[in-house]
């Protein structure tokens, strides 16, 4: 994938930065750190992009599940950055989304380093998931439909929408949100028993988790 195929895509530009010194690492280029710093400042700018208001989020939230990081190329002090998004979909319950962010060193001519992203829409009040309002998800549905139609390549799907997947991750944050003060160990064996509850989907996670948890608890208490 070339860095004049992702700029000339029409693809969001989300993000353009100089990389400062206090990004340096003891082997004279940017740290993995300050990567994150970048794609976390970029995925803001997307949220902007698909209509969500700053207000927005002191009622909602946006939960990232999971990341896939590829360094491809060095990225240099003094180097400047240009961040692209694709998006690649989102989930029949219209409460996750899956993109692409692209990292082009635009100093060198060349893609930095790309990351995948699934994240989870929440209501913060209750601190579950929740779906997006029909504004931002037209929005959301039109970038997906666009996006199928660049012509470089969507990436192999390494992050999954799959609902057993997905269950499972529905398990491990129901438990972290509802008990944070549980020991690790102690919340392991709550997923664990949670999970023989379920029938394998996201739906039937949370179902179980709200089932049988407070029971689990009452015992422990």
């Amino acid at each position: 994938l070339s860095a004049e195929a992702v700029a000339s895509s029409g693809a969001p530009l989300l993000l353009t930065v100089q990389v400062p010194e206090s990004a340096r690492d003891m082997f004279g280029h940017m740290n993995v750190r300050h990567y994150m710093a970048v794609y976390d400042d970029a995925e803001w700018k997307l949220l902007e992009h698909l209509g969500a208001a700053p207000g927005y989020w002191q009622v909602h939230g946006l939960f990232d599940l999971a990341h896939y990081v590829e360094y491809l190329r060095e990225v240099h002090i003094g180097d400047t950055v240009a961040v692209y998004c694709r998006m690649l979909g989102r989930s029949v319950s219209a409460k996750r989304i899956h993109f692409q962010l692209l990292m082009l060193n635009t100093t060198t001519g060349v893609v930095a380093s790309t990351l995948q992203c699934l994240c989870m829409h929440t209501d913060l009040a209750t601190r579950r998931s929740a779906q997006f309002p029909d504004t931002i998800l037209g929005n959301i549905d039109a970038l997906v439909a666009a996006h199928k139609a660049l012509l470089w390549p969507a990436p192999p799907t390494t992050l999954t929408m799959d609902p057993n997947f997905l269950g499972e991750l529905a398990v491990k944050l129901d438990v972290l949100l509802r008990y944070p003060h549980l020991r690790s160990q102690e919340r392991g064996n709550l997923r664990h028993k949670v999970a023989l509850h379920t029938d394998g989907t996201a739906a039937g996670a949370h179902r179980a988790t709200r089932r049988e948890l407070p029971l689990e608890r009452a015992r422990e208490l």
